[in-house]
């Protein structure tokens, strides 16, 4: 049996798809879902091992296409737009190479399709993580107390936070596959699809994140040929939650609505 990955869908209308990033969840889009649901049927999607979605011990671009292939299967969907941030736009730009046919346009935001040594920087958040996962957590703030002491930034651990949730034995738990996520870690960094998209694409980047640098646009251009790169000035890497309005801007305009 395929296992199906969880999603909430907002709206009627044509199929837009959004995929989250890595330790993030649908929720993490609801505001945007709700505001693209007026237009289309939005897709908002928990990819394997985050959100409400299944744990697996697999976990990389290919298998998440996959997942995202069953998925329009079994909703029927014969064309969509896909929107996808970091790890989600990975699996965006992976799965229209893969099943062109099946994408009407590609929004990716703040990545590349290029290998990033990540694991370092992660280091700290997993350590944090599997330590959180190892304790009795008591409450969301003793949660943010241990985790800052390893991160020390803000914005940082209440977005890890928003993955805590209570168990049916009323423990707060992450609902987020720590494990395989610290063991695939190497592999999220990876972009190894050959293929080309010719569709409609845009990146939009961070001005002020590192993720798409400028000598990385050869490598969009090669695989997007019909891409636009787009930077939005004074953000960083989350700019969709940066400047809300701001980013639906760059996307109307580009979805001509």
């Amino acid at each position: 049996i395929k296992k199906l990955v969880n999603s909430v869908i907002y709206g009627e209308g044509p199929d837009l798809v959004i995929l989250h990033g890595l330790f993030g969840m649908s929720d993490n889009w609801r505001t945007h879902a709700k505001y693209y649901s007026q237009f289309f049927k939005v897709h908002a999607i928990d990819q394997r091992n985050h959100g409400n979605s299944f744990h697996s011990c697999h976990n990389n671009y290919e298998i998440m296409s996959n997942d995202l292939k069953n998925y329009f299967e079994y909703h029927k969907i014969k064309k969509s737009i896909i929107l996808g941030h970091s790890m989600g736009g990975k699996t965006s730009m992976y799965f229209s190479c893969m099943y062109p046919k099946l994408v009407n346009s590609l929004i990716v935001v703040d990545i590349a399709p290029k290998k990033y040594n990540i694991s370092h920087k992660y280091t700290n958040v997993f350590k944090g993580l599997n330590y959180l996962n190892s304790i009795k957590i008591s409450s969301r703030k003793d949660a943010f107390k241990i985790l800052f002491k390893y991160l020390d930034e803000k914005n940082m651990v209440n977005f890890l936070l928003k993955n805590l949730y209570r168990n049916d034995r009323n423990q707060l738990k992450l609902r987020c596959n720590v494990d395989t996520l610290s063991k695939k870690i190497e592999e999220l960094g990876l972009y190894n699809e050959n293929g080309i998209y010719l569709g409609k694409s845009i990146f939009i980047a961070g001005e002020k994140s590192d993720y798409i640098k400028k000598n990385d646009h050869n490598i969009i251009k090669m695989k997007f040929p019909e891409s636009s790169i787009i930077y939005m000035s004074g953000l960083g890497h989350w700019p969709h939650s940066e400047a809300p309005k701001q980013f639906r801007d760059v996307v109307n305009k580009f979805l001509q609505l």
